[in-house]
């Protein structure tokens, strides 16, 4: 079991909130690189992870040395239990290649599996690059439920400039909005620095 289910067991009015990370940092210092890294940690090796899946998750995060992250983007990864509240490494009612991927925006909500093609084109229009240097502030929420994942949250902002940029489709900036996050309880700020080799011996 992990720490969150028998907290639960043993404090069940309790209510307990798994931790929500927002990735902070300058553009290009490495925040998008590290959340990918931290998604497939958990999943490569799941026995359902395909090709497939990598592929059309990567195409969500793009990397590079300008602007190149241009919505908040959330990967929420859920510990799959079973109806007996046991975890389903511990569980036989249920199998342990439990595996789902979810993809919410904008009040849609797919799933790989039993709705791949919406799942694709979905990911499709998200990774066309926007037109000059838009920033947007509807966010897109990668949610990934299986046995092997901790339960947390990780929340992947555009890099912060100087200048306080605005989002295109509300006129919010994203300083105010990272601001507003960090005043929401439970919520764990991780500041991203780029490192070089000089840095590293």
């Amino acid at each position: 079991k992990t720490i969150p289910e028998l907290l639960v067991q043993i404090l069940p009015d309790v209510d307990i909130h798994a931790p929500n990370v927002l990735m902070l940092g300058e553009q290009s210092s490495g925040k998008t690189r590290m959340i990918i890294s931290l998604l497939f940690y958990y999943i490569i090796d799941h026995p359902l992870f395909t090709a497939d899946m990598g592929e059309l998750l990567l195409k969500l995060f793009k990397t590079g040395n300008s602007m190149v992250t241009r919505r908040p983007t959330t990967v929420r990864f859920l510990h799959a239990v079973s109806n007996s509240g046991l975890s389903t490494s511990s569980s036989s009612s249920q199998p342990n290649d439990t595996l789902d991927i979810s993809l919410t925006f904008e009040g849609q909500l797919v799933h790989y599996h039993s709705q791949t093609e919406s799942f694709r084109q979905l990911i499709e229009q998200l990774s066309v690059h926007p037109l000059a240097d838009a920033l947007f502030e509807a966010e897109v929420v990668i949610t990934i439920r299986a046995h092997n994942v901790p339960n947390i949250t990780f929340t992947d902002f555009p890099g912060l400039t100087t200048d306080d940029r605005t989002f295109s489709d509300s006129g919010r900036s994203l300083k105010g909005l990272i601001k507003e996050k960090m005043r929401q309880t439970h919520n764990t700020l991780v500041i991203v620095e780029p490192s070089s080799r000089e840095d590293l011996n």
